[in-house]
């Protein structure tokens, strides 16, 4: 098998995102705390 299949590969990118997802939601939590402050 050459070529993974869709799923694979949307599984894996999104395994590729995700900790900027994370980072990014971190961010913008820390951003709404600090403004609630």
């Amino acid at each position: 098998m050459s070529h993974p299949s869709p799923g694979a590969r949307f599984r894996a990118a999104l395994a590729a995102e995700t900790p900027l997802q994370v980072m990014g939601a971190i961010t913008a939590y820390a951003g709404l705390m600090a403004k609630r402050t």
